[in-house]
C-alpha cells in the first residue's frame, strides 16, 4: 500500500519551514474503528518544495472512507500551528466478479430449476429465449481480489448492450443476506 502524502504550505503553496506534522487519528467512517493513532509524518526526501509529508497507512486494513485528524506545529514563534485539522482519505481495493449464474424460468416459480454459469468478461455462448411468461435472473458475487472476501459495493450495475445498435439498458443489482447480488427481469 502506498503511503499517504499530504502538502502543508502557506496560502501561496510555499514552504513555511520545518514542521512537526502528526496524524492524530485515522477513523474508518463506517465502522468507527480507529486504525492509526499519533503517527508522526516524515518529510518526503525527494520534494524540492519542502511542503510534502508522508505516513504509512498499512494499519488501515478496511477499504472505504477514513476521517483524518492532523496536527502541524513549528518551532518558529511567528507561526500559529493547527490542531485537529480534518481531512478525508479513501482506500480502494480491486474487486472481481465470481459465481455468475444466469437463469430463464417461469415467472410463477420462486427459484429457477437450473442456471447457466458464466465466467467474468465472457459471453453465455447461446441465445436465451424468453417470453412474457418467463423471467430472467442473474446472480453473482463481488469479491476483493486480494483476500477473496465477499464485499458489498455501493451500487452494482447490470448492463444489457444490443449487439447491433450498441444501445444500453442499465439495471441495479441488489445484495441478499449472503452478499450475493441478484437481479431479475420479469
Amino acid at each position: 500500500m502506498q503511503p499517504l502524502v499530504i502538502r502543508v504550505s502557506n496560502v501561496l503553496g510555499e514552504s513555511v519551514g520545518p514542521l512537526s506534522v502528526i496524524l492524530d487519528a485515522a477513523t474508518h467512517i463506517a465502522s468507527k474503528e480507529i486504525a492509526i493513532v499519533r503517527q508522526p509524518l516524515k518529510e518526503v526526501a525527494s520534494d524540492k518544495t519542502n511542503t510534502l509529508y508522508e505516513v504509512s497507512v498499512k494499519n488501515a486494513k478496511q477499504h472505504g472512507f477514513y476521517n483524518l485528524a492532523l496536527t502541524a506545529g513549528s518551532q518558529d514563534k511567528r507561526l500559529v500551528g493547527t490542531n485537529g485539522a480534518s481531512l478525508m482519505m479513501r482506500i480502494l481495493v480491486k474487486v472481481r466478479i465470481e459465481d455468475i449464474a444466469v437463469a430463464v424460468f417461469d415467472r410463477e416459480l420462486l427459484k429457477p430449476s437450473s442456471s447457466i454459469s458464466v465466467k467474468q468478461n465472457a459471453k453465455i455462448g447461446k441465445i436465451l429465449e424468453a417470453d412474457i411468461h418467463n423471467k430472467m435472473e442473474i446472480r453473482f458475487k463481488v469479491k476483493e481480489a486480494k483476500t477473496d472476501e465477499a464485499v458489498l459495493v455501493h451500487q452494482a450495475f447490470v448492463i444489457f448492450i444490443h449487439s447491433k445498435t450498441r444501445q444500453e439498458i442499465v439495471f441495479v443489482a441488489t445484495p441478499d443476506h449472503n452478499r450475493n447480488y441478484v437481479f431479475d427481469v420479469v
